[in-house]
């Protein structure tokens, strides 16, 4: 592990932290929000009681949140294992949240089937196979825009922690231990500054997303229309935000686990070198206690 952290970990004992995370904050979010969220937000928006009313608004805003915390947790990993560990460990997360995104579509078309009783006809596969592969490459390039920025901010880092060894200039806030995070803000912190730039891109995207739809809607004509509209524009910016504390608290969790994990590691070597001593000490008083009867 790079020495900006100071404590050494095991590596498989890494990636089954990096795992753990990744299952608790994305893989279960997700999963929540197919088999869960989703259909129930369908089955009562199809609904004339229900449609537009405050339980689907508020099962929508939810669906939102679970995909913004699979979003937020896994923007953290990247920043993380691009700052502190290896290439490897960053290839880990990245490849294991593509194939959570693949799996979405699948996920989805079967959720047809107790939705409406069936999986659908072939046309109707089709075109939610289209719509969600659309989805599908929204967010694996709003993915890959986050890892580009939190991969130049991490170069960026390790450039200038390499330049200070070598010259053995004076540490600096550039180098100061950024974990665990207590400042919210804190430009110095390449993993804050990561997850601001993929907090940016997660409003990009979305706002993005919003007008085309709001285009596709045409121009509102009420002044109630145009509160609403406001009021997503404003959600988007929200969403954005919580992404970005999502990040924090994750990065915060990641530091707690490694530490737990360090310390488990470092008991281990020490009863195993406790051990070894115990036997040595035994070995020499067998030693003496065979000389005594020699004599």
């Amino acid at each position: 592990m790079n020495n900006i952290l100071p404590i050494t970990i095991d590596k498989k004992r890494i990636n089954k932290i990096l795992l753990l995370v990744l299952t608790l904050f994305c893989l279960i979010p997700t999963l929540l929000n197919i088999t869960c969220l989703t259909p129930i937000y369908f089955s009562l928006e199809n609904d004339a009681v229900y449609r537009g009313t405050a339980v689907t608004l508020t099962l929508k805003y939810l669906s939102d949140l679970l995909d913004l915390i699979s979003f937020g947790s896994v923007y953290a990993l990247i920043a993380f294992a691009l700052v502190l560990l290896k290439k490897k460990h960053v290839a880990l997360v990245s490849l294991s949240y593509v194939a959570l995104l693949l799996l979405k579509i699948p996920a989805r078309l079967l959720m047809n089937i107790p939705l409406y009783g069936t999986i659908g006809t072939n046309a109707e596969i089709l075109a939610d196979v289209i719509s969600l592969s659309f989805y599908f490459i929204l967010e694996l390039l709003q993915f890959l825009f986050a890892l580009t920025f939190s991969a130049i901010v991490a170069k960026s880092y390790l450039r200038s922690i390499d330049f200070l060894s070598t010259t053995k200039r004076k540490q600096t806030k550039k180098v100061e231990h950024i974990l665990p995070i207590k400042k919210y803000i804190n430009w110095y912190n390449p993993l804050l500054r990561a997850s601001v730039y993929s907090s940016i891109t997660v409003i990009v995207f979305r706002v993005l997303s919003r007008v085309v739809t709001d285009i596709g809607a045409g121009a509102p004509t009420m002044a109630g229309e145009v509160l609403i509209m406001i009021v997503n524009y404003l959600a988007d910016i929200i969403y954005g935000v919580v992404a970005y504390l999502v990040a924090i608290l994750v990065f915060n969790i990641l530091f707690d686990l490694t530490k737990k994990w360090a310390n488990i590691e470092n008991n281990d070597s020490n009863d195993t070198q406790n051990n070894k001593n115990s036997k040595k000490e035994k070995n020499k008083t067998n030693d003496s206690s065979s000389a005594l009867f020699e004599d």
